[in-house]
C-alpha cells in the first residue's frame, strides 16, 4: 500500500481494507506491543528495579503516581497536589512549582488527541493486542485491566 500525507489510521493501522491484518511493522503498533518491550528491559534489569506507571493513572492523578516515583527511587519527597492543576482547555493537569508560581502546561497541540478511531478499528486493536497484554501483565505482576475488545 502505497501512503501518502493524508493517510488515516487506520490505512496506516492495517495491511488490509479489512481491517484484518494489522501492520505490525508501523512504529505505533510495534511501541503498543508492551510484553516485547518490556521482555528487552528484562535481559538487562532485574523486574524490582524497574516501575511500570499506567498512562491513564499519570494523567489522573499526576501527584499520587509522582509520590510512587520519588518513593521507588529513593528520592527526598517533593511533590504534593498543590504541584498540579487542571487545565480544562488542555483536558489534563499541569505542572506548578508552588501554588504562587503560574503553572506550565505542554504547549499547543501537545497532550491532545489528534484524531479519531473508528470504534471497529479499537475494538480490532484490542483483540490484537490481547495475548501481548496478558503476557506484559504477568511479566510485571500487574494487571491494568485493559478492555480485550
Amino acid at each position: 500500500m502505497k501512503l501518502t500525507p493524508n493517510a488515516t489510521f487506520e490505512e496506516l493501522a492495517f495491511l488490509d481494507g479489512n481491517r484484518k491484518v494489522v501492520n505490525n511493522g508501523w512504529r505505533p503498533i510495534r511501541a503498543s506491543n508492551y510484553a516485547s518491550q518490556m521482555k528487552n528491559w528484562l535481559e538487562v534489569f532485574p523486574r524490582e528495579q524497574i516501575l511500570v506507571i499506567e498512562s491513564s493513572a499519570l494523567t489522573s492523578d499526576p501527584a499520587t503516581q509522582m509520590q510512587r516515583i520519588e518513593k521507588f527511587l529513593g528520592l527526598k519527597p517533593f511533590y504534593t497536589r498543590d504541584n498540579f492543576y487542571f487545565n480544562p482547555a488542555k483536558g489534563f493537569y499541569c505542572f506548578r512549582r508552588n501554588a504562587s508560581v503560574p503553572g506550565q502546561c505542554l504547549e499547543g497541540n501537545k497532550g491532545r488527541w489528534q484524531t479519531t478511531v473508528d470504534a471497529n478499528t479499537v475494538s480490532r486493536l484490542r483483540k490484537h493486542f490481547a495475548a501481548s497484554n496478558e503476557k506484559f501483565w504477568k511479566q510485571i505482576g500487574q494487571n491494568f485491566d485493559w478492555p480485550r475488545e
